[in-house]
């Protein structure tokens, strides 16, 4: 799960990447989403189809639920999470080892 703001080209271009993964994994009990900290869902609408995405999006309620459940400080941050909720990866900010990264954790994750 990645969390971010659209207006963010940096987020926008991990989230790609992370949809990247639902692919790699479809058919696995492995799940892709983003929460978006944007309150117009219009704008969130816009920015999924100017950016081709598939994977659930969620906006963040205004009291910031979701960020504090899974304590993300920062934005962009993106969080790999196991079956018994446990947060297995942490990544703050945006990078492509970052993708890497995920895909070994997931990759451990499942087997």
């Amino acid at each position: 799960m990645t969390f971010g703001k659209t207006s963010d080209t940096n987020w926008t271009r991990a989230v790609q990447r992370t949809q990247k993964l639902q692919e790699t994994f479809k058919g696995k009990p492995f799940f892709v989403g983003a929460v978006v900290d944007d309150s117009d869902s219009k704008i969130v609408s816009q920015w999924m189809t100017k950016n081709k995405l598939s994977l659930p999006v969620g906006m963040e309620l205004k009291d910031k639920q979701g960020q504090s459940r899974y304590s993300i400080k920062s934005l962009p941050c993106t969080i790999v999470i196991d079956t018994r909720r446990t947060i297995v990866y942490r990544f703050d900010g945006v990078s492509e080892a970052m993708e890497r990264k995920m895909t070994e954790t997931v990759k451990k994750s499942l087997e």
